[in-house]
C-alpha cells in the first residue's frame, strides 16, 4: 500500500510538472522523487517496517545512502529508454520507477529497517 502510495506520488508530482508546468522531464523526474523519497521514510519507518525504536540518525543516512543508489540506477534507466531507444518520456517514467521500487523496497528492507 505504501509503495502504491509513493508511485501514485512521485508520478502525479512528475506528471503534473511535465504536463501543467512545462518543466523537463529530467528535472520533473528529481522533483518527483525528492517528495516521493520525503513520504517513503515516514510510512516505511512508522508502518511497513514498524520500527519505532532505533537509531534515526542511522535510518536516515542507510535510507539516503540507498535511495542515492537506486535513484542513479533509475536515473539511468530513464535516460537510456528515452534518449537510446525513444521510448515516450511518460512511459519512460512509469518504467523506470518500477526498476526503483523493487530495488529500493529490497535493500530498505535488509539494510535500513532490517529486524
Amino acid at each position: 500500500m505504501v509503495g502504491v502510495l509513493n508511485t501514485t506520488l512521485s508520478l502525479v508530482v512528475i506528471y503534473s510538472l511535465m504536463t501543467f508546468f512545462h518543466v523537463g522531464v529530467y528535472t520533473a523526474n528529481i522533483w518527483g522523487y525528492v517528495v516521493g523519497v520525503t513520504n517513503s521514510f515516514i510510512w516505511n519507518k512508522v508502518w511497513v517496517f514498524r520500527k519505532n525504536g532505533g537509531t534515526i540518525c542511522r535510518e536516515v543516512l542507510y535510507f539516503l545512502a540507498i535511495f542515492a543508489f537506486c535513484y542513479g540506477i533509475q536515473f539511468m534507466s530513464l535516460r537510456f529508454m528515452i534518449e537510446t531507444i525513444s521510448l515516450n518520456s511518460y512511459v519512460a517514467q512509469l518504467l523506470a520507477m518500477g526498476v526503483y521500487t523493487i530495488m529500493n523496497f529490497i535493500l530498505n528492507k535488509c539494510v535500513t529497517f532490517r529486524c
